[in-house]
């Protein structure tokens, strides 16, 4: 799980608030939300942070573009 919160993190600082490569408003709604259970949150959130990241990367090409921020 470690591995998964340190790639969220990642990929928060490009598509959450203030992304670096832009904001999706997804991810707010997502984090906002309350969830009684928020280990399945986390895997929710993370999957759809792969796919704004996926999107992002068929946009704009392979590359440099791929590489997480650390």
């Amino acid at each position: 799980m470690a591995d998964e919160c340190s790639e969220i993190l990642k990929l928060l600082r490009l598509y959450g608030e203030n992304g670096v490569r832009g904001h999706d408003g997804r991810v707010s709604e997502m984090i906002a939300r309350r969830d009684p259970k928020p280990y399945k949150q986390l895997k929710q959130l993370l999957r759809l942070l792969r796919s704004i990241h996926d999107e992002w990367k068929r946009k704009h090409g392979a590359g440099q573009s791929d590489t997480l921020v650390e």
